[in-house]
Order: C-alpha cells, then structure tokens, then sequence
C-alpha cells in the first residue's frame, strides 16, 4: 500500500500563529485611534486573526492597513500589511492578488537590506505557491528564505527552512534530497534542543523513507520518534504516529503480526482516534495486515472503516489503495460480483489521482514566467509611483507636456481612424471563424481522449473478468491460455492508456510503453527480479498506433515464452529487450541466456503465439532471426513502420 497519508505541515513562519490578536479590541482602536501608524497596525492584526475564519472581513481591514502603510511611506508597515492581506487571499484561493502583495513585501525588504525581514514574505510566498500546487516555484522560494535565514544566523529559524525544502521535495518524489534537507534540520534542531521539532523531522524522515520504499530506514527513525515521545503526555500524536508509521512499514515487508501488535495499541486511543490524518491509516494498516494474514473477513471490516473516514475526508490516494485491497479480499473469498465493483472503483480513482497529477504538471509550466511576470508588474508599480512623485514637483511644466502630446496624439488619430474602421470588420469576422477552429480542434482533442481512455477501461474490464474466469478453470491448458490472453489484452490496454496520457493522441512513447509492458510482465508470472535481470535498451521514439500494437504483441510473445520456459525455479538469468532505429530499419531483439529452444523445434510450430508473430511479420515486412546459441536470441527487422513526432 503506497502513500497512505502525508502530513501537510504549515510551512508559513512569516507570522506565528501564536500571535493571535483580540479583535473587538482592535476595532475600538480602529475607529478611535487618531494615529494612523498605530490604525495600520490595528488593521493588520486584524487581517492576521480573521484570515482563516473571515477571509473577507479581513481583506476589508488588511486592504485599509495596507493603504495607511502607503500614505504614510512606512517599510516596515508596508511589508506588514502586504504579507498579512495576503494570507486572507490565499485563504480564498486567489493566488494571484496574494503573489502580488508577497512580491512587493520582498522588493521592499530587498531594498533596505534586513535579511530577518526578507526572510518572512518569502517563506510566505513558498507556502502560497505549495497550497497552489507549484512545486518548482513553492522550492525557489524556501531556498530564497533559507539564503537570508543563513545570513541571520538564527539557528531554529533556519532548521524551520531545512525542513520545508524537504517536504516540497517530498511531495516532488524526489526522496534523496528530501532526506538530505530533514537530516539537517533535524541536526539544528537539536542544537537547539526543539523537542517539538525534533518529533517532527523524525517522523518526516520516516515518511520519506517509507514512500522510497527503504523500510529498515523507515522503521529505524519512526522508532527513535517512538522513544522520545513515549515519557510524555503532550507527545502523544507524535507517539501514535510514529507506531502507526512503523506499522505500515511492517505491512510492506510482510510482517503483518508485528505491524498488527502495534496497530492495536493505537487503534483505541482517544488521541489516536482525534487525529483526523493519521488515524484511517491506522485502520487501513490493520486491515492490510489481516488481508495478508488472510483473515479475510477482518481484513474487510476495517478496511471497509477506513474507506468510510478516507471518503469523509477526501483523502483520494488513501481510497484508491482502499478500493484496491477490498478488491482483493472480496476476490479470494470467492465474492467476484463485490471485487469487481472495487476494482472498478480503483481504477475510477487512480483515474482521478492521475489528472491531478496532470493538472499540477500544468500548474508547473506556467511558475515561472508567472512569478517574473508579477516582478516585473511590482517594478511598473514603483516607476508610476517616482513619475507621480516628479509629476507633483514639476507640475506646471508636465501639464504643458501633456498638452502637446495630446494634440500630437489626436492628429494621428484622426489620421488612422477611417482606416482602423475598415479592417475592425474584417478582423472581427477573422476572429469568429479562428474561434469556430480552434473549438473544433480541442472537442476533436477531448472526444479522442475519452476514446482511448473508454477503450482503455473496456480492455482492462475484459482482463479482469478473463482473471476471474481463470479461478473456476482446472485444466492447465485452459488456464494458460485465458493467462496469455488476459496478457496480450494488458499490452493493448497499455497502449490506449499512454494515448489518452500524452498530448500526442497518434503516437506512443516506445521506452515508457515497453518498461510497463516488461513489468507487467514480469508481476503476471510472479518472476522476482533478483531472478531474472532485466536490461533494456530503448531508443526515444514516438511510434505511431497502428505499428505499436502488433509490435507490443509481438513483445508480449517473445517476453512471456522467456519467462515462462527459458529458466528452470532454480536457475538465474538475463532478459534483455533492445528496440533500435538503424537507417530505414527498426531493429527489435529479445534475448535470454537461459536453457534455449527445446530439440525438435522449428518455425513451422502451430502455437498461437508464433502464428500471430508470423502473421504480424508478414504484415509489417519484416525479417526474424532466431538463434540458438547460449540461450535463445530472436532479431526482427521491421522496413514497414511509421513514427510521429
């Protein structure tokens, strides 16, 4: 089970959240106050306590704060006012605005040079861009704040930095330096003996080590978490997820009685219990841990529990997993019509899981000239506002300037007018058609999409029905070919599934295609891969549909007849799949050292699998070589093919 919760943790430090202001008092002082420094601040606070609950009561304040710091050309004030406005837009999801007001904050701090101060709208602007979804740019700006923490030299301060560069790695996937980042705020942190967040980073280093699937690290840091937090009260969450997350980490290396005995002694308490986050991956862990005890119907109680608490908390990548294992629970007792459903449900959600991945792929393209964009916006800003300044100085002679630019620019007006009226028609009827393309085009885009997608879903219904068929059948024979047809659906599926993927709706990624075809593989015929080694070596090509699918099928033969007889259960070999463009030629080869081919065979055999290599052979043009020599080694030389681009 992968990912069962990740804990998002407030990387903002801008403002403390332990500041928290009484705001009835602050509004006397609003409307009492004949200082406008001391208004301001008033309305900041004000904007900071509310940003959360009131989000539009408190732009109502934070906008009149923000407005009083730039009558009063107050730095400090504006940097103030500017970053606790922005928290009340972040609330409300409207990123832009609040970018916009972090930006000024950080150009005003640039400019009187204090790094504590630069550090605080930057670590902001970090978090906002984390909650958007822009991970690339949510990084730039923690290591931003981490540069001007380092020249403060605050130790807690920058430990806090370390450890929010770790999560966005995190969540990027990118395990390695997220636990070099965890590893050096855990080393500040106890430096300056944060208890709090030396739990904290612990149990961060866990997680990362779990989602990287290094178990024996996992449960080693959750363990030391365990330790410090067991002697007291106020560490009780850190204790219970620490347990849970060593647990977890039992249950992916199948030492399911020893995640169970822990998940127990989590499962009734009261502080467990009230952890929203952390609590459904405790049922699901025990549920895992009954479905690989086989004790099916506990396995289905509390998996069915933590599907409940996961749908109630839309925590999507928990509920895929869920649907997943009740999928398999229903399947071994024997309940297929309640498997399918599940599984159906799996997919539904892996479906979902996948576009928002897409979606924040998206987000990431369009970071970065965002973020110079409003730079470059916050910099328009500061030249009106010197022009406004030298337009009050100079006024008589800028009115005057002003008036000759105005008779100069109503001449050339009335000059270019008729002939602007004239082409106004005709690019408006331009516009309309290029607007009825350019619809077309993307309904043509989406309903190709869904075709694939459906075409996808349709195959991978069939291959599941074709495993549950494969339950009633004994004869061997039977049961092997419902298994390789079950396969050669898979390889078809997988080609549907990169189209509806990729932007290219034609063509599919030959390399990405091959490597999930090879491990599907290899997981259908339970091969472990310190039995079998697999290399590849894949050019980067875009291979047009109508050539993939026979060449995909031609690999799933040739991959399935190694792994199914080119080794004995006690032997260890080599796979090795190549797929090269060489001149006007596609050469395609599949070797193994193994046992090779058996006495008596040639290339007339009437197995399905080679009937369909032979007719695809005929259709694509091609050239097979077969040698048997220290092993099996099969060359095919494709001279009818198409790629796109």
């Amino acid at each position: 089970m992968k990912n069962i919760f990740i804990i998002l943790l407030l990387l903002c430090c801008c403002i403390s959240a332990s500041a928290q202001f009484n705001v009835d008092s602050l509004k006397k002082i609003v409307k009492s106050s004949s200082n406008d420094s001391i208004i301001a601040d008033a309305c900041s606070k004000i904007a900071f306590t509310m940003s959360d609950d009131d989000p539009d009561t408190a732009i109502f304040y934070g906008t009149k704060g923000v407005s009083i710091s730039e009558k009063l050309n107050n730095n400090y004030l504006k940097i103030i006012t500017y970053s606790r406005l922005a928290l009340a837009y972040d609330t409300k999801k409207l990123y832009s605005t609040s970018h916009l007001l972090y930006l000024k904050a950080i150009d005003i701090a640039k400019k009187i040079q204090d790094p504590a101060l630069l550090a605080k709208p930057q670590n902001n602007l970090a978090l906002s861009y984390y909650l958007e979804g822009k991970l690339d740019s949510a990084l730039y700006w923690h290591l931003q704040a981490l540069q001007s923490r380092q020249k403060t030299g605050i130790k807690k301060d920058i430990a806090q930095s370390f450890n929010n560069i770790g999560l966005v790695y995190r969540i990027k996937k990118d395990y390695a330096h997220a636990i070099e980042y965890y590893r050096e705020s855990l080393l500040l942190k106890k430096e300056v003996n944060d208890r709090k967040g030396i739990l904290t980073t612990l149990l961060n280093i866990s997680y990362a080590f779990t989602e990287a699937k290094n178990f024996d690290s996992a449960v080693y840091y959750a363990k030391a978490c365990t330790k410090l937090a067991e002697n007291n009260n106020n560490d009780l969450k850190e204790y219970y997820e620490s347990l849970t997350n060593t647990a977890l980490s039992y249950n992916q290396q199948k030492k399911y009685s020893q995640a169970l005995e822990l998940l127990r002694q989590v499962e009734n308490q009261k502080t467990a219990i009230s952890d929203a986050k952390n609590y459904p991956g405790c049922m699901a862990g025990i549920g895992e841990a009954y479905l690989g005890l086989k004790q099916y119907d506990n396995a289905i109680t509390y998996l069915s529990k933590a599907l409940k608490m996961s749908m109630s908390s839309n925590i999507l990548e928990l509920t895929s997993d869920l649907h997943k294992m009740l999928y398999e629970a229903y399947e071994a007792k024997g309940n297929y019509k309640t498997a399918l459903l599940h599984f159906k449900e799996y997919k539904t959600y892996s479906d979902s899981l996948l576009n928002l991945s897409n979606i924040q792929n998206t987000n990431e393209l369009s970071a970065r000239f965002e973020t110079k964009q409003k730079e470059k916006e916050i910099a328009l800003l500061n030249t009106e506002n010197q022009v406004n300044i030298l337009s009050i100085k100079n006024k008589q002679r800028t009115i005057l300037l002003y008036t000759a630019g105005l008779l100069i620019l109503l001449g050339i007006i009335i000059v270019t007018l008729y002939l602007y009226r004239n082409k106004q028609k005709t690019n408006t009827e331009l516009e309309e058609k290029n607007k009825i393309i350019s619809k077309a085009l993307n309904e043509k885009e989406v309903l190709l999409k869904e075709i694939h997608h459906r075409v996808k879903n349709n195959l991978q219904v069939i291959s599941s029905l074709l495993n549950l068929q494969s339950k009633n059948i004994e004869d061997e024979k039977a049961l092997e070919a419902i298994k390789e047809g079950r396969d050669r659906v898979k390889s078809m599926a997988l080609i549907h599934q990169n189209l509806y993927q990729d932007d290219n709706l034609t063509g599919v990624d030959a390399k990405e295609y091959i490597d999930k075809l090879t491990h599907s593989l290899f997981a259908s015929y339970n091969i472990e891969r310190d039995k079998i080694k697999l290399e590849t070596d894949i050019d980067a090509l875009k291979i047009d549909v109508d050539t993939i699918i026979p060449l995909g099928l031609i690999l799933n033969e040739l991959i399935s007849n190694a792994l199914k007889y080119a080794f004995t259960e006690k032997e260890t070999g080599t796979l090795e799949v190549k797929l090269k463009q060489q001149q006007e030629h596609l050469l395609l080869e599949v070797n193994d050292n193994g046992k090779g081919l058996p006495e008596g065979w040639n290339k007339k055999s009437s197995s399905l699998g080679y009937q369909l290599i032979q007719s695809f052979v005929q259709k694509m043009k091609a050239e097979i070589h077969i040698k048997n020599e220290n092993g099996t080694k099969v060359q095919m030389i494709f001279t009818k093919y198409k790629l796109t681009t």
